[in-house]
């Protein structure tokens, strides 16, 4: 009987033009044909997915943006047979530009009890103000070294708990958040998101433009009062001043955001 095989990775390449986002070029539909003929030659299946559409994603705004399902697991006939309950999940994006990819086999899976997993020492004990205390008064210099491991073994597990709570299930929790948010991001249009950007950039304008002229120590500088020299002088022009500088700028530049960045170097 041939084992059962499982596969999982990152094998840049993808199906079908629609794992990636973004036009299809001419050129994906033969990169996509000769990846699925290598599946089906292999005789592996690719029992699908839940979570997000994509494993791969890079750019934060909708000109920069790709994204694409180049991480898969692909499992074979007697894999599929024996662990048939077997699920592929898509974790949240964190730190890395690929979503981690989780395989469980449901219930055909092992799982430990809590007495049976072994003892795992937390790095993040040693960040808490009170672990040095802790191990101060809990360990037993005078019995055996192995007892003396046991014994605190089984205090730091009731430490860790009373001190941390069930970090797993916080862990789930944001996790879930998090992919909530990446979710939503991807539902956001590019007219949303450029409309977004704009009032961003309109908060930023209004927001450098308090921080500039509050609290000014000289009302006057050329001649000419700060109240004047922000007034606007037409429906479609405004002054801004800054450091003996001021600039004459439309409004539909101001509205483009196209101006900050120089502002902002003023």
């Amino acid at each position: 009987m041939e084992l059962p095989w499982l596969l999982t990775g990152d094998f840049n390449a993808i199906k079908d033009p629609a794992e990636q986002a973004g036009p299809a070029t001419p050129s994906i539909y033969r990169r996509c044909k000769r990846f699925s003929d290598r599946i089906s030659q292999a005789e592996l299946i690719d029992l699908g997915f839940s979570g997000s559409r994509f494993t791969w994603t890079r750019g934060d705004n909708p000109s920069s943006y790709k994204a694409s399902r180049i991480d898969r697991s692909l499992f074979n006939a007697t894999w599929n047979s024996v662990f048939s309950s077997s699920t592929v999940t898509h974790l949240p994006r964190l730190h890395s530009d690929h979503h981690p990819i989780l395989t469980s086999l449901g219930n055909q899976g092992v799982h430990l009890s809590s007495f049976s997993r072994p003892f795992k020492f937390e790095g993040a004990w040693l960040t808490h103000e009170s672990y040095d205390t802790f191990l101060s008064n809990n360990w037993d210099s005078q019995a055996p070294l192995q007892e003396a491991l046991q014994d605190m073994a089984t205090k730091l597990s009731q430490w860790n708990q009373s001190t941390f709570g069930n970090i797993y299930r916080r862990k789930r929790r944001l996790m879930s958040r998090i992919q909530g948010i990446k979710l939503r991001w991807l539902t956001i249009s590019r007219q949303d998101f450029s409309s977004f950007k704009l009032n961003s950039r309109r908060s930023l304008m209004k927001s450098w433009s308090r921080k500039r002229f509050s609290g000014s120590s000289e009302p006057e500088r050329n001649g000419s009062s700060l109240e004047s020299a922000t007034r606007p002088i037409s429906t479609n022009r405004l002054i801004f001043v800054g450091a003996g500088i001021r600039l004459r700028v439309s409004k539909k530049a101001m509205e483009s955001g196209f101006l900050i960045p120089m502002i902002l170097r003023v």
